[in-house]
């Protein structure tokens, strides 16, 4: 996804963790630090990457007014330490410098990563540059949640997935399917609605919440 900002850099991370297994070229995963919220490049960019993925993703299910994230709620999950970041893997470094971060427009993935419960764990704006989507980026970032939530003393992972009612949605019966393979089992439905009153408006089409579950 391009970006017409100028490279900006991202402070150290606080997390990482290993790839579930080998690809193509690795991507590293990082838990970046909270200063990171104060750089308006990097969230206007992690907002529009989320947005753009979601608005097509959910086609057919929210009304072109809808937006899933804005600047100052990626702000504030970066202040959380609850978002994970997937960058272009960095040329090597000379061993007498200092890496040097990647830049905005190396971010291709991202999700977001919180405790449903003392026991469970949760994963959710979970979005993929559509050119870097079946290369193994969301695969790994999964991975990476699941990871986090197990070092916390976890042991169940949770996501939820939004599907229209009535009619099958081809990207969402897809991604069902996709987190099916990864071990994910469906626990219950909910009603959207109910759920979120306060975005119910801008659906144009009967929603649920699937909910899945997974163990550590």
């Amino acid at each position: 996804m391009e970006h017409s900002e100028s490279a900006t850099p991202i402070p150290p991370a606080v997390g990482v963790y290993p790839e579930p297994r080998p690809q193509r070229s690795p991507t590293p995963i990082t838990i970046p630090s909270p200063s990171l919220a104060d750089n308006d490049t990097i969230t206007t960019h992690l907002t529009s990457l989320i947005n753009a993925v979601y608005t097509t993703t959910e086609a057919g299910i929210f009304g072109p007014t809808y937006a899933r994230t804005s600047p100052p709620e990626v702000r504030n999950f970066l202040l959380a330490g609850e978002l994970a970041i997937a960058n272009l893997p960095s040329p090597p470094s000379s061993p007498t410098l200092e890496p040097t971060p990647p830049p905005a427009e190396s971010i291709i993935g991202v999700i977001r990563i919180s405790s449903h419960s003392p026991t469970t764990g949760e994963f959710g704006l979970f979005a993929v540059d559509p050119a870097y989507q079946g290369t193994g980026v969301g695969r790994s970032l999964i991975h990476f949640a699941e990871q986090e939530c197990k070092q916390k003393g976890m042991d169940k992972m949770q996501c939820e997935l939004l599907v229209p009612v009535g009619w099958e949605h081809p990207f969402k019966k897809r991604l069902q399917t996709w987190y099916e393979r990864m071990g994910y089992a469906v626990v219950r439905r909910e009603e959207f609605g109910r759920e979120f009153f306060e975005l119910a408006g801008h659906l144009v089409t009967e929603a649920e919440l699937v909910v899945f579950e997974k163990g550590l």
